[in-house]
C-alpha cells in the first residue's frame, strides 16, 4: 500500500512539474548509472592495460634470453667483456650491469639491464 501512495505521489508531482520537471527528477538516477557505466569503464581497461604490460615483460623477457644466448659464445652461461663487444651498448654499460662485480654478466643481470634498458627507452620516446 505504502508503495502504491508513494508512486502515485511521484506521479502526481511528475503531472505537476510537466516534462522539465521529469527530466530533472530522472537525472540523478541517469547521473548514477553513468558514474557505475565510467567506473566498469576504467576497471576493465585496468585489467587490459594489465594483461598487456605482462605480456610485454613477458617478451621482454624471451627476447633477452635469445640476445644473451646468442651473445654467449662459449655457452658457458655468462657474457666476458670480450663477448659483451659483440653488442655496443652492452660493451659501454658492462661494468654497470655486472653488478656483483665479478667481471660476468649473468643472465639475470643481463636482464635486468634490458629491463632498465626498456624503461630508459620508454620515458625517451613519451
Amino acid at each position: 500500500m505504502t508503495n502504491t501512495l508513494q508512486c502515485a505521489r511521484r506521479a502526481r508531482r511528475l503531472e505537476d512539474l510537466g516534462d522539465n520537471g521529469a527530466a530533472r527528477m530522472e537525472q540523478p538516477v541517469m547521473n548514477k548509472s553513468v558514474m557505475v557505466l565510467i567506473a566498469g569503464a576504467a576497471c576493465l581497461l585496468a585489467v587490459v592495460g594489465a594483461s598487456a604490460e605482462n605480456k610485454g615483460s613477458d617478451q621482454r623477457i624471451a627476447t633477452a634470453n635469445d640476445s644473451f644466448a646468442t651473445l654467449d659464445r662459449n655457452g658457458d652461461h655468462r657474457l666476458s667483456r670480450s663477448e659483451a663487444g659483440f653488442d655496443r651498448l652492452l660493451s659501454q654499460t658492462f661494468a654497470e650491469i655486472d653488478t656483483d662485480g665479478n667481471g660476468f654478466v649473468s643472465l639475470e643481470e643481463f636482464a635486468a639491464g634490458e629491463k632498465v634498458r626498456a624503461a630508459a627507452t620508454n620515458l625517451v620516446n613519451r
